[in-house]
């Protein structure tokens, strides 16, 4: 069994990184309260390197917010096989090579994320605002009946 000492530092650095990302997404929220009265069509504008970069960091952010908590149980069991095995002389993987993992793994997916945030908005099937734009309404509304009507 993984002794409590070991528990409480895995699980405290686990809550701090994920209250760190929390509050990365709260702060970045905060700056964005004052826009909603600005009344302004969206205008599509080419993105940016940093315009790139600041999408995939909120992203990158904000997984391990909210996925960290639920992948707490998996990190717990894998630093309990490999206390066993550090014990017996076996090889084993520190448990931060293998939070690193999923860590690089929600980054790998805020790239994809970013990447599809710029195609559909390029596309102009997504306003480059919070509101969806009326191209992209009817076949989102269009998805959910097609799948209530096929045969399941």
């Amino acid at each position: 069994m993984l002794l409590l000492r070991d528990r409480v530092v895995i699980w405290l650095a686990l809550a701090g990184v994920t209250a760190l990302s929390w509050l990365y997404v709260y702060r970045q929220m905060g700056a964005m309260e004052g826009m909603a009265d600005i009344a302004v069509p969206a205008i599509f504008t080419p993105w940016t390197a940093s315009d790139f970069a600041l999408n995939t960091a909120i992203w990158w952010a904000m997984m391990p917010g909210m996925m960290l908590p639920s992948a707490a149980p998996m990190i717990l069991t894998f630093a309990t096989i490999n206390r066993h095995k550090r014990q017996r002389g076996q090889s084993f993987v520190p448990t931060m090579v293998f939070t690193s993992g999923y860590l690089i793994a929600w980054g790998l997916f805020g790239i994809f994320a970013t990447l599809a945030d710029w195609g559909l908005e390029r596309a102009a099937l997504i306003a480059p605002t919070t509101e969806d734009s009326p191209r992209y309404r009817a076949p989102s509304s269009l998805l959910p009946q097609a799948f209530i009507s096929s045969p399941h």
